[in-house]
């Protein structure tokens, strides 16, 4: 006996389980009881926070007070097996404790009864959580927008979700009829059967693009993937598929868009163009071929830098274009050809975008713009020039003197020339010989100037040249010069001597403006024209035509 006990003591203490026994006595209701401890195991101290000597004696609900009303608690359970003498098991969630715990409850004789309780807190709350994610889980796939499946062997399905429903507008009885290869659209029968069979065969997940066929006939193009799942030795596959009957047809009108674009491109005289991000040649029309004299394999992926003759320029504009989003246009880029030539180019620049809205590269339309750019140059150079001699005009004069009027270029001497007795030949000798004269003084002039002075034709025989950075006594030299070449011209032309009277003035900083130092110059050559005269009527030779009056003399008078 003492050895059983022993036992007994020996298997209780080592009981990973809490253990208790109590002495049951009636209360004066009658029918209540209330429970004292007579002993515990250690398991049952831990759980209730008290040693052995501190609960043998005590009453239980002393200890464990009771539940909430309403709720069927320890007591309920105790009384229950006090009153039938049948063993109970129950849960019980011990407020003060904050745990659950799963008991039963048996009698152990001389009216006494045991308890065995274990911690069943962290297996609850794992199995609630389980739970939670399995509704989560349920709402997740049935609230989906993709079509979710899942088929046997055989291709008859065992779960459908609920936008499947709706998309293919089955309802749950036909469905349990239907098989996987009653929605396939026979275009996608073959294709689909063998993703099947590869997945049932062991690949893990494989990707499948198909045509499903709807209730009422209509067609719905999917894409999605499969995998394969062995329950309870049952082969069942898993598709989840997303709709994408919608991008298809808009994929499709994009290629029938694209290719009536490409007709069009391939119609228009002008060059287009698509370049990647670094300036590869990606797609082209014919005519850009033509104009660059490329054949199509040639060009397409030929960087621009062997195209433009001004690479630098052309990553300058590009570069700003991806920055700023903002197209541009470049005009009189010079393009080298395939066979070296070169011409020049107008071309609009548009930044490429993807279709998630990244840029990708440039597009644009290239015209040869080669005969518009050298009639716009021979447009500026007749509105700046004179078209008889070359040389600048009066227009191009005044804006000089308006630019170096607040300019760095003091002090500027001012040179004014006129020819002597043009007028009378071109009356004599007809106006063929007065230009070739004029044509003469010009080039006199122009030989005797430097390649800073700015010359310039400002009526039918008056010339005046500007003079940066000249002192007085360098432009005295200048218009020396100009007096020697043309005594040295008129030894190789006697038939047509040319004589031409000169004036010059300088002005420094601040002197005076330009236009009052070219009215100075100005007088200062009618001075000298006057002085030709007198030195020829007394017998030089300075003019050849001494007593004619001069073109716009009056208006100097």
């Amino acid at each position: 006996m003492a050895l059983e006990k022993e036992r007994y003591r020996l298997l209780l203490e080592n009981l990973p389980d809490a253990c208790v026994c109590f002495r049951v006595t009636s209360t004066s209701e009658g029918n209540a009881h209330d429970y004292y401890f007579l002993d515990a195991n250690p398991a049952f101290e831990a759980m209730a926070g008290l040693t052995r000597e501190k609960l043998i004696g005590k009453r239980a609900a002393e200890v464990f007070p009771a539940g909430a009303e309403g709720v069927t608690g320890w007591a309920d359970m105790f009384d229950r097996v006090a009153t039938t003498g049948k063993a109970v098991s129950f849960e019980h969630y011990s407020e003060p404790l904050g745990r659950c715990y799963e008991a039963t409850a048996f009698t152990a004789g001389d009216g006494c009864l045991a308890a065995v309780c274990r911690d069943i807190t962290d297996k609850k709350k794992v199995s609630g959580e389980l739970q939670e994610m399995e509704e989560l889980f349920a709402d997740i796939v049935n609230n989906a927008n993709d079509l979710i499946q899942s088929v046997d062997q055989h291709g008859k399905f065992i779960f459908v979700n609920r936008a499947w429903k709706e998309k293919l507008g089955y309802t749950d009885d036909e469905i349990e009829n239907l098989t996987l290869w009653d929605i396939i659209h026979p275009d996608s029968m073959e294709h689909c059967q063998a993703v099947f069979q590869e997945v049932i065969s062991g690949a893990a997940v494989c990707n499948v693009e198909a045509v499903f066929v709807a209730r009422d006939g209509m067609s719905l193009a999917v894409e999605g993937n499969v995998n394969c799942r062995l329950d309870a030795e049952k082969i069942r596959t898993r598709g989840i598929f997303r709709d994408i009957t919608q991008r298809k047809r808009a994929e499709e009108a994009s290629q029938k868009t694209e290719q009536k674009y490409r007709e069009i491109l391939s119609t228009i005289e002008e060059g287009y163009y698509e370049v990647d991000l670094a300036g590869n040649f990606v797609f082209f029309n014919d005519s850009l071929c033509e104009m660059l004299s490329y054949e199509r394999h040639e060009l397409m992926h030929e960087s621009y830098k062997n195209i433009y003759k001004n690479p630098g320029e052309v990553f300058e504009t590009y570069n700003r274009v991806y920055r700023t989003g903002k197209p541009e246009k470049a005009v009189g880029w010079p393009v080298i050809t395939r066979d070296g030539q070169e011409f020049f180019a107008e071309l609009s620049i548009v930044l490429r975008r993807d279709e998630a809205g990244n840029p990708v590269g440039f597009r644009g339309i290239a015209k040869d713009i080669t005969e518009r750019k050298r009639d716009e140059e021979q447009l500026r150079y007749l509105s700046m020039h004179d078209q008889l001699t070359g040389l600048y005009n009066r227009a191009f004069f005044e804006a000089e003197m308006k630019r170096l009027e607040d300019s760095r270029e003091y002090p500027i001497s001012v040179i004014s020339a006129d020819i002597n007795g043009l007028k009378h030949i071109n009356d004599t000798m007809g106006h063929a010989k007065g230009d070739d004269l004029l044509k003469a003084c010009a080039g006199v002039l122009r030989s005797s100037l430097r390649s800073s002075d700015i010359l310039a034709r400002v009526g039918g025989d008056e010339f005046v040249v500007l003079l940066p950075r000249t002192d007085e006594v360098t432009g005295a030299k200048i218009a020396g010069r100009i007096r020697t070449g043309a005594a040295s011209y008129n030894e190789k032309h006697p038939e047509l001597p040319l004589s031409v009277s000169v004036g010059v003035a300088t002005v420094k900083a601040g002197d005076m403006p330009l236009q009052e130092a070219y009215k100075k110059a100005d007088g200062f050559m009618y001075r000298d024209k006057q002085a030709s005269r007198s030195r020829a009527r007394s017998g030089g030779n300075d003019s050849a035509f001494p007593d004619c009056p001069e073109e716009g003399e009056k208006d100097r008078l």
